[in-house]
């Protein structure tokens, strides 16, 4: 994935580090969610065969898996649930052949359903692990970075959201209230709720992610976990962010 240069600076690496941290955590309560369903919807089912305790296990594995990476997120939580979709979607297909062909049993369009659901699932987990996988040094520093700097970085998206913003001319908010930034100096800090895409850039690199017009301002960046994404600034933010950045 191409994204913008400044996700390289070792700040910004740290701000994406806990990003990607809590995009895996929420991935882990999915894994959780999956799996508490698969061992509900298993129960009903068991006691047509033993073999059905098969699915049993592979939803406790989920749900393992699923408190592991809200726990401790790393990229390995999320190679662990990729390879326990795949085990669950090659158990449906074996006990579907088996049933049909076997046992004579009458295809039930239901199982359908849940293997384009299983395989959607899977490429989706596999995807985010190989995306999360190609960003060096991100992969690494997920499971090492310090609480002290989690903490640290977190405060800022905190005092950033807790500023009022008509008393702070440094200040500017987007369209729907979700993102800010905060320029001091030479210095932009730009961040949603909970270091949503945060990332921290100076003045001359952040004019060249923007468009100005004449009602609005357009903010586009390529971000390593979200692609290319825009946010755009009312009439009232974008007087502000002109005269902070000295634009006529």
């Amino acid at each position: 994935m191409i994204y913008n240069k400044l996700f390289l600076t070792d700040e910004n690496q740290s701000l994406l580090t806990i990003y990607a941290r809590k995009k895996i955590k929420g991935n882990g309560i999915g894994g959780i969610i999956y799996g508490l369903i698969i061992i509900i919807a298993s129960i009903g089912v068991v006691g047509e065969h033993i073999i059905y305790i098969g699915l049993i296990l592979l939803g406790l594995i989920m749900l393992t898996v699923g408190i592991l990476a809200f726990i401790k997120p790393t990229i390995t939580s999320l190679l662990l649930k990729t390879i326990t979709c795949l085990l669950l979607l090659v158990w449906i297909l074996c006990i579907t052949i088996l049933n049909t062909f076997t046992y004579n049993v009458q295809f039930d369009p239901q199982w359908l359903l849940i293997l384009l659901i299983v395989t959607f699932t899977l490429f989706h987990y596999y995807g985010v692990y190989r995306m999360y996988r190609k960003l060096h040094p991100i992969s690494e520093k997920i499971k090492n970075i310090s609480n002290e700097v989690i903490k640290n970085s977190t405060q800022l998206s905190i005092d950033l959201f807790n500023s009022e913003i008509k008393n702070e001319e440094n200040i500017v908010e987007f369209i729907g209230g979700g993102f800010r930034l905060k320029i001091e100096d030479n210095k932009v800090f730009f961040s949603g709720k909970n270091l949503n895409k945060a990332f921290v850039c100076d003045k001359d690199e952040f004019r060249e992610l923007i468009i100005v017009e004449s009602k609005k301002i357009k903010l586009i960046i390529n971000h390593p976990l979200e692609g290319n994404i825009m946010f755009t600034t009312d009439k009232k933010n974008t007087e502000k962010l002109k005269r902070i950045l000295g634009i006529n």
